[in-house]
């Protein structure tokens, strides 16, 4: 796994979870290939970067709905750092799966504004930031974040006390 966040925080209690007979399933978004250079690669050609992010988008959906059509089998869905769609957010909310929401970035702050001239991708990427990460924090009955700043932004939309 690539994603340095997804292997402290997600892949590497797999083992101590699984050695307590604790069943997972793990629904990765962007595969290993996809994140490797994606970056670079991708804001380099204007062209290829609306490409990945309509394909990073066509994946969030898929995996949402995936998710929420399993998680009626599981106890709990964790999800890292992944905003769903409103439908699929709206989906889990009908389904009523206790839902843990980690992050451990100021991802509500990531790459908003740094595009000079602004463009469709800090937009929509603004977008997402004011309406579907605090949306995504409403849905979660917890979240695991690394630090106070993070804290304090999870606890201004949450629905548990801190």
């Amino acid at each position: 796994m690539l994603a340095p966040s997804s292997r402290t925080r997600v892949f590497q209690y797999l083992p101590f979870l699984h050695g307590r007979g604790i069943e997972t399933r793990i629904i990765t978004v962007l595969p290993d290939r996809a994140i490797a250079g994606s970056q670079v690669t991708v804001t380099a050609r204007p062209l290829r970067k609306a490409a990945y992010y309509l394909w990073a988008t066509w994946r969030t959906l898929r995996c949402g709905l995936s998710a929420g059509s399993a998680c009626g089998r599981f106890d709990l869905l964790f999800i890292q750092k992944v905003i769903l769609p409103a439908p699929v957010r709206l989906m889990l909310r009908w389904r009523r799966v206790p839902i843990i929401f980690d992050f451990d970035d100021a991802i509500f702050t990531t790459e908003v504004g740094t595009t000079s001239g602004g463009g469709w991708l800090v937009r929509w990427k603004q977008r997402r930031n004011t309406k579907g990460l605090p949306a995504m924090l409403g849905l979660a009955r917890k979240a695991i974040v690394e630090n106070d700043y993070t804290g304090d932004y999870a606890a201004a939309y949450a629905r548990w006390p801190r």
